[in-house]
C-alpha cells in the first residue's frame, strides 16, 4: 500500500476488483442504455459514473465488502444528464446482472476470477 494514485485515489499497489460483463451483459447494457456501462470511456461520454467502495489491504483471515453503484441517469429532467430507464428496462438489467466474472488483482496481477452466474 505504498502507491497511492493521486488521479483515481486508488493504491496501484493494493487490491482491485472489477467487474467483466459478458457478451449477453453487454448486450443487455447497450440495449437499455445506449452504450456499454461497464467500458470506463463510453460510461465518460454519456456522463455517468460508477462508485466503489472498497479496501486496498486484506489481512489472512479477514473478510471485506466491496461495493459498485452505476449511475443511469436522472429521476427528473435536467440537461446535464439522460433520465433514468424506465422501470421495465431496469429490470431487465438486475435480470442480467449476474451474467459476468468479479476479476480481482494486486498489483495489477490478476489472483482470481468469480463466475457471478455461480454465486447466490
Amino acid at each position: 500500500m505504498e502507491k497511492l494514485n493521486s488521479e483515481t485515489y486508488e493504491y496501484d499497489d493494493g487490491i482491485k476488483v472489477y467487474i467483466e460483463p459478458n457478451e449477453n451483459l453487454q448486450a443487455v447494457t447497450k440495449e437499455v442504455m445506449g452504450f456499454n456501462i461497464y467500458n470506463e470511456k463510453e460510461r465518460e461520454q454519456a456522463y455517468l459514473g460508477i462508485g466503489k467502495t472498497s479496501s486496498p489491504v486484506i489481512e489472512p483471515n479477514q473478510e471485506r465488502k466491496y461495493t459498485f453503484d452505476f449511475d443511469l441517469g436522472a429521476l427528473e429532467e435536467n440537461p446535464e444528464i439522460r433520465l433514468v430507464p424506465s422501470q421495465e428496462q431496469l429490470d431487465k438489467l438486475v435480470k442480467n446482472a449476474m451474467e459476468a466474472t468479479l476479476v480481482i488483482s494486486i498489483d495489477d496481477k490478476e489472483v482470481a476470477r468469480f463466475d457471478l452466474k455461480d454465486s447466490k
